[in-house]
C-alpha cells in the first residue's frame, strides 16, 4: 500500500510520480503539479476550473476519477450536514435545559411569593396557623386557582349584600332539606397532630351528620 504524508494513499497516486512536498506529475501528460489529492482527481477527471485537464488520459481513468470525485464530494457534503445536525442538536438541547432551569427558577420564586402573601393575612388578621389546614381555606384556594385570569375579588359591599343573600339561601336550602328531621347541633373537643386544642362544630340528624366548622381553643378554659 502506498503512503502519502503518513496516511495511506488514493488512488490517484498511483497516476503521477512524486516530485519532493507537495509537487508531483501527471504520468499521462508529462507536466508537473502541485497539491492535494483533490487536485490530482481534478486534473485526471477533469471537472474543476482550479487545474488544468489531462489531455491524455485515457477515458476510463477521467470517468472512474470523474465517479470518485462525486462521491468524495457526496462524503464530504453528509459530513458537513451531520456536523451542523449535531451542532443544532447541542444548541437545542442546551436551550432547552437553559429554558427548564429558568421556569423552575421562576415557578419556585412565584410560589415563595404566593406562600409569603398568605402567612401575611394569617399574621396581620391574628388568624391560627391551623387555618392553612382548614377544608374551607383549601376549598377558597382551589376556587381561586381555577377563575378566570381576570377574575376580581369581591368588594366589601358585594360581600355584604349580594354574596351574603346567596351564601344564606345556600345554607337554607341544605337546611330545608332536613326540615322533616330532627337536627342536633353536636361539638366535639380533640387534638391534633401538634397537641393544639381544637373544637369541631357538626350538626346531625337520624341518618346523616354534616360538618360545618372547626375552632382552635387555645387559651380558652374549658370549664362550663
Amino acid at each position: 500500500m502506498n503512503y502519502h504524508r503518513g496516511k495511506p494513499a488514493g488512488e490517484e497516486w498511483e497516476h503521477v510520480s512524486k516530485r519532493g512536498g507537495s509537487k508531483w506529475k501527471c504520468l499521462y501528460c508529462d507536466k508537473d503539479f502541485h497539491g492535494s489529492a483533490t487536485r490530482i482527481r481534478a486534473h485526471l477527471a477533469g471537472n474543476s476550473n482550479d487545474i488544468n485537464v489531462c489531455p491524455k488520459v485515457p477515458k476510463e481513468v477521467q470517468d472512474k476519477f470523474v465517479n470518485i470525485s462525486k462521491e468524495k464530494e457526496e462524503d464530504a457534503h453528509q459530513r458537513k450536514r451531520k456536523r451542523v445536525l449535531e451542532k443544532l442538536s447541542t444548541e437545542k438541547d442546551h436551550k432547552t435545559a437553559s429554558q427548564v432551569t429558568l421556569s423552575q427558577l421562576r415557578d419556585k420564586k412565584e410560589r415563595c411569593q404566593v406562600d409569603m402573601a398568605i402567612a401575611d393575612y394569617i399574621f396581620s388578621e391574628g388568624l391560627p396557623l391551623s387555618t392553612t389546614s382548614k377544608e374551607s381555606f383549601k376549598l377558597m384556594v382551589d376556587t381561586i386557582r381555577a377563575a378566570p385570569l381576570n377574575y376580581k375579588l369581591p368588594s366589601r359591599a358585594a360581600v355584604s349584600s349580594d354574596i351574603l343573600d346567596r351564601s344564606y339561601d345556600q345554607i337554607k336550602s341544605k337546611i330545608d332539606k332536613l326540615e322533616d328531621d330532627v337536627v342536633t347541633l353536636q361539638t366535639d373537643g380533640w387534638r391534633d397532630t401538634q397537641r393544639r386544642p381544637l373544637l369541631d362544630v357538626l350538626f346531625g340528624t337520624v341518618s346523616k351528620t354534616f360538618y360545618y366548622t372547626s375552632k382552635e381553643t387555645l387559651g380558652i378554659s374549658k370549664t362550663a
